[in-house]
């Protein structure tokens, strides 16, 4: 990350992304698992070319939900990664009932 001030609002995004984040670890604890975090620019390409690198036997997304109105305009990694990948895509919920 570099060296720019953070927002109350970014700082409060990143706590709760890290909130989530222990939590599916917690869910996860007996299933053999691993993190990628890719850095490629094409995030749908980045991804795909790590579950080859790694050979991955499926792939875990967590979609974030946006009001109707965004959906609209908004590109959607989630669909592009279930509609085009050679990999089975398995989406999780963004948060647990």
């Amino acid at each position: 990350m570099d060296d720019k001030e953070l927002t109350p609002e970014e700082h409060a995004a990143l706590v709760e992304e890290s909130r989530q984040g222990i939590k599916l670890e917690e869910r996860l604890k007996n299933v053999p698992h691993s993190w990628h975090f890719p850095s490629d620019g094409d995030v749908v390409h980045a991804i795909s070319k790590t579950a080859k690198e790694i050979s991955a036997d499926w792939i875990a997304i967590v979609p974030h939900k946006r009001p109707w109105l965004k959906q609209l305009f908004h590109h959607s990694i989630s669909n592009e990664l279930a509609y085009n990948s050679n990999y089975p895509v398995l989406t999780l919920p963004e948060k647990a009932s």
